[in-house]
């Protein structure tokens, strides 16, 4: 009878068993290769937590294990930044990833130090890097290598072997190398070779190693620190070339930024380091100056475009239509009007100290690495200080929009980070996820209250204009109003929503003449759209969407209709101080929020 109860009982447990494998295969063919990268990662990092020490030590690869390990912090094992560097030589059975057999750094690991020799290049602190102690670490190994290899040619060698396998040097030497051929002896591997302890080359294998994993360990922690600050999000991709599966040289090139726009900005650094180190930066004080001008007050404009790479003609002191070409350069460069004339707003950006720009620069790279953006194909994305929209896909701007954001004044509250504006445009991310044609526009509070001083003046304000009542109230008890959709809906014909925590959105607006502002900060809010309708076909086109035949027909009612998008796509809102015109020019877009300013003081 008990027979037969423990035979039923382990028949029932298999039956569990294949169901539950039946289920994790299941849920792994649906996750996909690159879910099953983060669940086999996290299996490992649980495994990690539970085994002891011993257990890492590598089967193929004892010495390089013992010599890595005493590079490393004590307490790599138990912290949790250093486990996925413990977790990528577990997987490697700890074989290095920056050297081969013979000692030699890898093509990886010289195309890495190259980098980091250039990090201000990037805007990046070297400091933390000590890219110089890393060097001197690898001049002091190329001299360990060649005494090993240059001692293969002495009697050394036909030393009685201890079968330790920490004295190494090379075992057999080519025929036709000769002592006086140095060049082809540090280009020899070094193998494995046996000698008693105490000799004076096991010291110099031991320091060879030594040395070796001082430089590898370094290496790792600085591939890690530039990996996050090139590409906060890139933890997937790291993990992956820590493991081995793809080279860091791939590595480096999936932390390049994708932004058409770091190129030119990056640029901008090299060239605005040189100006603050080589041009003092004096104050102008220009009265207005236009073509025809002549003098001493010319002089100095001339010579500040100049030196900032405006105009390639010589300061003599006339203002002549080279010049007035110029200043339009400069003044499109800095979000002005270009019409030729040195008035107050150009005299003001001409002000703005090479040192100041340099700082805005930097802040961008910074940005532009750590963008959201980076993380998608097909996105919408908004500068702030731009006043543009961008549309990508496949990573590559398919359309350029105009666009009007929130007021620069108004009252302050206190955000998450920052004090923000009333009006202001929020930095967010989210996802459109439909179109509304012909929105009905929902009056708020806010807004609400600021239109009593024209109902006061106008009775009829809100019945001419197509105003309406619904049952709700707002808070001092009046009916909640909407508006109907019509010529003068401020949300204009259409409308993309996409969910935030601000209320904010995307909307057509029929004010069109306030695009050829070129400050254009004047909403509550919300983003007014140029071209909103081209915008709204370019999506739903390539969403496929089988809505995109019936726009026109949408168009010609003031019916409300809502049109949800297959697939969401993703808009990042950000507020980047400096851009560029897509053809090598940068643009200073500045500060209108005074954000900067509040992170700085």
């Amino acid at each position: 009878m008990f027979s037969l109860a423990r035979a039923y009982g382990k028949q029932n447990l298999l039956d569990c068993l294949s169901i539950k494998i039946f289920c994790i295969l299941a849920l792994m063919l649906f996750l996909g290769s690159e879910s099953l990268h983060e669940v086999s990662f996290a299996a490992d990092e649980d495994a990690l937590t539970q085994e002891s020490e011993t257990i890492w030590c590598g089967k193929s690869s004892p010495l390089w294990y013992s010599f890595i390990r005493q590079a490393m912090p004590e307490n790599a094992i138990h912290d949790p930044k250093q486990r996925h560097i413990l977790l990528g030589y577990r997987k490697r059975d700890w074989q290095p990833l920056f050297f081969d057999s013979s000692f030699r750094l890898t093509s990886d690991a010289m195309i890495f130090i190259e980098r980091l020799k250039h990090l201000k290049s990037e805007a990046i602190n070297p400091a933390p890097y000590h890219v110089k102690e890393l060097l001197k670490d690898v001049e002091k190994l190329e001299q360990l290598r060649a005494s090993l290899r240059c001692n293969a040619l002495n009697p050394l060698q036909t030393l009685p072997r201890s079968g330790r396998l920490e004295a190494m040097i090379p075992s057999v030497v080519p025929s036709g190398v000769t002592e006086s051929d140095p060049n082809t002896i540090l280009s020899l591997p070094i193998q494995f070779s046996a000698y008693e302890p105490g000799d004076e080359p096991e010291q110099r294998n031991d320091e060879l190693f030594r040395t070796a994993s001082a430089i590898e360990v370094s290496l790792i922690k600085d591939l890690c620190r530039y990996a996050k600050e090139m590409h906060p999000s890139s933890h997937h991709e790291l993990t992956l070339a820590l493991w081995g599966e793809i080279s860091v040289t791939e590595l480096l090139t999936k932390l390049e930024s994708n932004s058409p726009h770091y190129a030119s900005v990056r640029k901008a650094l090299a060239k605005y380091e040189q100006l603050t180190r080589e041009h003092p930066f004096k104050t102008l004080n220009l009265p207005k100056l236009r073509l025809g001008s002549k003098g001493h007050s010319v002089h100095q404009l001339q010579k500040r475009l100049f030196e900032e790479g405006f105009s390639q003609g010589k300061a003599d002191g006339t203002f002549d239509e080279k010049t007035k070409q110029a200043v339009e350069r400069f003044q499109l460069a800095h979000q002005l009007n270009p019409d030729g004339v040195v008035g107050a707003q150009t005299n003001t950006m001409l002000n703005i100290s090479y040192d100041e720009k340099l700082k805005m620069v930097t802040k961008t790279l910074k940005l532009l690495r750590e963008s959201r953006s980076r993380s998608y194909d097909r996105f919408v994305r908004v500068n702030i200080p731009q006043f543009v929209m961008e549309y990508y896909k496949e990573k590559k701007i398919k359309g350029t929009y105009r666009v009007i954001v929130g007021k620069s004044s108004g009252k302050m509250l206190k955000g998450q980070e920052k004090m923000i504006g009333v009006n202001q445009t929020p930095t967010l991310t989210s996802a459109i996820q439909q179109l509304i044609f012909n929105p009905r526009w929902y009056v708020s509070d806010r807004i609400r209250l600021e239109l009593n001083n024209v109902v006061r003046q106008d009775p009829s304000y809100f019945s001419r204009n197509g105003y309406v009542a619904t049952s709700g109230s707002y808070p001092w008890g009046e009916p909640r109003l909407y508006q109907r959709p019509g010529p003068n809906n401020p949300l204009g014909r259409v409308k993309f929503e996409f969910p935030n925590r601000y209320a904010v959105y995307l909307h057509d607006t029929p004010k069109k003449q306030l695009f050829q502002q070129i400050r254009r900060d004047f909403s509550h809010g919300c983003i007014r759209l140029e071209k909103a309708v081209d915008f709204a076909q370019a999506l739903l086109a390539d969403d496929e969407n089988q809505e995109a035949r019936k726009v026109e027909r949408y168009l010609t009612s003031d019916r409300q209709v809502y049109v949800k998008l297959a697939q969401p796509v993703p808009i990042i809102i950000e507020y980047v101080p400096v851009s560029s015109d897509g053809k090598g020019q940068v643009i200073f877009c500045g500060d209108p929020y005074g954000w900067f300013d509040e992170d700085t003081g």
